[in-house]
């Protein structure tokens, strides 16, 4: 193994990733959502520039960290029910269209595979579903791209 790869793993498979969102029930219960192709999270911080009085040069300073957005592919089945337009049914959560056009915020968690040592992360963050475009090739399959609003205070990332 070269000095430059982690003591963990080369590297960690997508395979196994799961992402789920809660009900809105009491106890809370989570649902996965079926048919997945893809997961991008991507954090930025705001930089802020300064500089001393008489330096010529800017210095960037990162201030509060915006959780973003996080984006997916689904294979779309209308019917299916974390994409459909229905609310909670027990302990099945809303579809990702209800979400979106309820407006409604809720748990999410991106599950990670485990690595070599049968460690697994977890994301857990708060959040709308904002964007779910449908699209479809004739000889092709319906897809629809989907963004999550990050909108938590204290969220949890690995």
């Amino acid at each position: 193994m070269p000095a430059s790869t982690s003591l963990i793993a080369a590297q960690l498979s997508v395979q196994g990733f799961q992402l789920t969102v809660g009900t809105s029930g009491s106890p809370d219960s989570t649902s996965f959502i079926a048919n997945m192709d893809g997961y991008n999270q991507a954090m930025k911080a705001t930089i802020v520039m300064t500089t001393n009085v008489g330096d010529n040069f800017a210095r960037r300073a990162p201030t509060i960290v915006d959780p973003g957005e996080a984006t997916f592919a689904i294979f779309y089945i209308p019917l299916e029910s974390s994409h459909r337009n229905a609310a909670d049914a027990g302990t099945v959560a809303a579809g990702l269209r209800y979400l979106l056009i309820k407006r409604l915020l809720r748990p999410w968690e991106a599950i990670y595979p485990a690595d070599a040592n049968g460690n697994v992360g977890t994301d857990a963050y708060y959040a709308f579903v904002i964007s779910f475009g449908i699209k479809g090739k004739v000889a092709g399959e319906f897809m629809a791209d989907i963004a999550l609003g990050i909108n938590d205070q204290s969220p949890s990332f690995v």
